[in-house]
């Protein structure tokens, strides 16, 4: 990895299926993509990347700007690059995919591009019907795009989150309003495009999922 330059281009928010200014934390969670979180980092048995090219050592597939601790998973095509600290490197990664290196990322036009699409994403006018519950019923009016509007205790208090009668390709957001959120054993299945869904968190705050 010697001279291996530390943003050899410009990502942008789509690079990524994680992207947090804030605190996240973690467990048994799998990420199909890339995740940046700015703020600290706590990741037990997490995998990110297993849907990815392997990418030889060429591409950052975790990018942590805060205290970063991995304490148990897999980083499965690409680096993990740590800021501040990592105390715990428990993870692993595919043989000659990946390696941790320690260095610094311009955060500054990624958090910004969230900011301005996120105030965005809020301030669309619902379209589709939420049922609430146990399970957390989504229903889409099969169009090109979908608006759903969460509360915190809609989204936190799920157990299973339904996203239906939506098409394949169609632009999905779905705003989760209030600070902090916790997700425990959550099923989340989608009959749309996984990555054209978008959740939109519009109080920023820390967030935990296991």
């Amino acid at each position: 990895l010697a001279g291996f330059p530390l943003q050899a281009r410009a990502d942008t928010i789509y690079d990524f299926s994680v992207y947090a200014s804030e605190a996240v934390t973690t467990t048994r969670v799998t990420t199909h993509g890339r995740v940046a979180v700015a703020g600290a980092s706590t990741f037990t048995n997490m995998v990110i990347g297993d849907n990815l090219s392997n990418s030889h050592g060429t591409r950052y597939d975790l990018i942590a700007g805060g205290p970063l601790t991995y304490n148990s998973g897999t980083v499965n095509n690409g680096n993990v690059l740590y800021g501040a600290t990592l105390p715990v490197a428990a993870w692993t990664t595919t043989a000659g995919n990946g390696a941790a290196v320690s260095g610094s990322y311009n955060f500054t036009p990624l958090t910004n591009a969230t900011g301005s699409l996120s105030t965005y994403f809020a301030g669309l006018t619902p379209t589709a019907l939420v049922t609430s519950g146990a399970t957390l019923t989504l229903t889409g009016t099969n169009s090109s795009q979908d608006v759903f509007d969460l509360t915190g205790t809609q989204f936190d208090t799920a157990g299973t989150i339904n996203i239906v009668n939506v098409n394949a390709g169609e632009q999905i957001i779905i705003n989760v309003g209030g600070p902090g959120h916790t997700k425990v054993d959550t099923i989340i299945t989608n009959v749309g495009t996984p990555g054209n869904t978008f959740f939109n968190f519009t109080d920023p705050a820390a967030l935990a999922f296991t």
